[in-house]
C-alpha cells in the first residue's frame, strides 16, 4: 500500500475500556434514580388521589348518616305528637325507615339501632344498696360485692377518703402504673379497668372485658335517668332494684314477651300506661321512681357500602320541645354544637359523635336495608 493511500485513511479514535466501563455505570445510576423519582412520584399521586376519593366517600356516607338520623328523629315526633308518649318501639318506630317509606340511597345499606337508656340503673346517682344488690345479683360474694361496691363509691364521691373496702389515692398510688380516683362521675365504663376491684372481675389479663363488664353494661347506664321505662327494663335490673318479688318480676316480662306477648290488636303488647302495670302487679311500691315511657334514647346510625362505613350515633332526651335547643349542626370532624332555632328542636340533644364504633352488644330492634 502507498503512503499516499495510507494518509487518507480516516483515524478511529479508541476510548479505553475503563473510561467504557465509568460511563456505562453512570448511565446506569441514572436510570435508577430517575427510576426512583418517577415511582414516588407515582405513589404520592396515587395516594392523593385515594386520600381525596376517601374524603369524597367519607362525606357521602356522612350525608346519608345524617339523612337517616333526620328521619329517625321525625319518626320519633311523630310517633310522640300521635300517642302522647314514647312507650318501646313496638308502637311502631322499631323501623323509621320503613315507617317515613324513605329508600337509602342505592347501593348503600342503612341500619338503625335503638337503646332505651331509662330501661338501665343510672350508675352515677346509685348509693351502696344499690350498686350492692346489682353485684350481688351478678353471683359476686359478699366480700367481693363491699370491694366492688366501696371503690365505686371512692371513684365517684369529691373526696379522698376511703371507704372501708374501697380505694383512694393512697391504694392508687402504690400501683404498677400509679393514678388517683377520678372523683367525679363515671364517663365512660371502659374507665372501671383501672378501678379497685374492677380491674381484676371485670377484664382479663390483657385488660379486655369479660362477660362481667358487658353483664353490667346490660344494667346501668351513663345518662341521669330519673324514671325507669317498665317496657325497656330486664331481668337484672328489677332483681336489683328489689322492689318486687320473683313472681311479679315473671309476670312482667311474660307480659311483653313469649305468647303473652300478642295484644287485643294482634301486635306486640307494651305499657302504655302505669294503671296497666298496676293491674297487672298490683300497687307499685311507694316512692318507686318508675314509668312507661322513654326518658333517654340512644340511636346509632350505620351507614354501609362496600368495605366503607360511616357510624353515628346520638343520644337524646324525649321530652325536649318547645323553647328547647335547636338542631344540632356539624361544626368539623367528629365535632357537633346545638344550635338555637325558632320553635326549638324536638328532642333534646345530650350526646352525638361522628363514626362512633357502635357495640357489637347493643340490643334490638335494628333495621338495615340495601337498595
Amino acid at each position: 500500500m502507498s503512503p499516499q493511500n495510507q494518509s487518507t485513511r480516516p483515524i478511529r479514535h479508541r476510548f479505553p475500556r475503563r473510561r467504557r466501563g465509568a460511563i456505562l455505570l453512570a448511565i446506569l445510576v441514572l436510570v435508577v434514580v430517575l427510576s426512583y423519582v418517577i415511582l414516588q412520584f407515582i405513589e404520592r399521586g396515587l395516594a392523593d388521589i385515594a386520600g381525596e376519593g376517601y374524603y369524597v366517600e367519607r362525606n357521602r356516607l356522612r350525608l346519608e348518616a345524617w339523612s337517616a338520623m333526620e328521619t329517625t328523629l321525625a319518626v320519633l315526633a311523630d310517633v310522640r305528637a300521635i300517642n302522647g308518649a314514647l312507650h318501646a318501639p313496638a308502637q311502631g318506630w322499631q323501623d323509621p325507615i320503613g315507617y317515613a317509606g324513605v329508600e337509602p340511597t342505592r347501593g348503600m345499606r342503612v341500619t338503625i339501632r335503638f337503646t332505651d337508656e331509662s330501661g338501665r340503673l343510672p350508675v352515677n346517682l346509685l348509693d351502696y344498696n344499690g350498686l350492692y344488690l346489682i353485684f350481688q345479683d351478678m353471683g359476686f360474694e359478699p366480700a367481693v360485692c363491699s370491694v366492688l361496691t366501696n371503690s365505686l363509691l371512692d371513684w365517684i364521691d369529691e373526696d379522698d377518703e376511703a371507704r372501708i373496702d374501697g380505694a383512694e389515692v393512697a391504694e392508687y398510688s402504690r400501683r404498677e402504673t400509679p393514678h388517683r380516683a377520678a372523683n367525679r362521675p363515671l364517663r365512660n365504663l371502659m374507665e372501671l379497668a383501672v378501678v379497685n376491684g374492677f380491674d381484676t372481675h371485670f377484664f382479663d389479663e390483657y385488660g379486655n372485658p369479660n362477660h362481667y363488664f358487658r353483664r353490667f353494661q346490660e344494667i346501668v347506664t351513663l345518662q341521669p335517668v330519673t324514671n325507669l321505662n317498665l317496657n325497656a327494663v330486664n331481668r337484672s335490673v328489677l332483681k336489683s332494684l328489689a322492689l318486687f318479688d320473683d313472681a311479679q318480676i315473671d309476670m312482667l316480662l311474660e307480659h311483653r314477651s313469649g305468647a303473652a306477648r300478642l295484644g287485643p290488636d294482634g301486635g306486640p303488647r307494651y305499657f302504655s300506661d302505669l294503671s296497666e302495670v298496676t293491674a297487672l302487679l298490683g300497687p307499685l311500691p311507694q316512692g318507686a321512681r318508675m314509668g312507661v315511657s322513654v326518658e333517654i334514647l340512644r340511636i346509632d346510625v350505620s351507614v354501609t357500602e362496600g368495605l366503607s362505613t360511616f357510624a353515628l350515633r346520638a343520644v337524646v332526651r324525649a321530652g325536649g320541645g318547645g323553647g328547647g335547643g335547636g338542631a344540632p349542626r356539624a361544626t368539623g370532624a367528629g365535632q357537633v354544637t346545638m344550635g338555637g332555632g325558632a320553635g326549638g328542636y324536638p328532642f333534646v340533644f345530650l350526646e352525638i359523635r361522628e363514626e362512633a364504633p357502635l357495640s357489637q352488644g347493643l340490643p334490638s330492634p335494628t333495621h338495615g336495608r340495601a337498595n
